[in-house]
């Protein structure tokens, strides 16, 4: 919360601590891991899970920021279809965005150095258009532009966490998307949802 002063303290984990400027005050909140809602998007080959930890649908105890995490299963795209929330060019959503990766391997539970994923970043004028290699545990900032898709390689599933904020009074995980590729949402109606799906639960891997 604003002004307050944070102790944090463990023997073991992994910490993510996301931050946005903000002015408003709200209590210090706990939420746990049976209160945070697990979501399937899309499908076919663009299956994907979606933790919301802290989405406006989820957590109501911030002014700016939004937190959630997507699990992609190997050979799966993520952040598909491309799409954008930088306020400019007919955009009305303004949020930059942060994600962290973790590149999995098949049936283990920690990050692999071999895994390789992929994103792309491209702008809607085309003065930016670059596909990056993901390696675990890169960043990747997002401040405009289209972004997707995240390609997990086979055998390699991808995590992300992301984390935006913006300057909007209300806060908001909504977006354009590139006109080019808005009509795969309707061709999903007649796909399968991958089956692999959730990866995980409340109580850890489910498979």
């Amino acid at each position: 919360p604003v002004g307050a002063k944070l102790v944090i303290s463990g023997k073991n984990g992994l910490l993510a601590l996301s931050t946005a400027q903000a002015t408003k005050k709200f209590p210090a909140t706990y939420t746990g891991k049976d209160k945070v809602s697990v979501e399937i998007r899309g499908s076919g080959f663009a299956t994907r899970q979606v933790n919301n930890i802290a989405t406006p649908d989820s957590f109501s105890g911030a002014e700016k920021i939004l937190v959630c995490e997507v699990i992609t299963p190997g050979g799966n795209w993520s952040s598909w279809p491309p799409h954008r929330h930088d306020g400019i060019a007919g955009c009305d959503f303004n949020n930059e965005e942060i994600y962290y990766f973790q590149i999995g391997k098949q049936n283990s539970d920690h990050g692999s150095d071999e895994g390789r994923g992929y994103f792309r970043v491209y702008s809607y004028d085309q003065s930016i258009d670059e596909t990056m290699t993901i390696n675990d545990r890169d960043f990747v900032i997002v401040p405009h532009g289209y972004h997707g898709p995240s390609i997990a390689a086979p055998e390699y599933p991808m995590y992300f966490l992301n984390v935006l904020a913006g300057p909007a009074e209300n806060r908001s995980m909504g977006f354009c998307d590139d006109p080019s590729h808005h009509w795969i949402r309707e061709d999903w109606k007649n796909q399968k949802q991958d089956a692999r799906l959730p990866m995980t639960n409340k109580d850890g891997r489910r498979i």
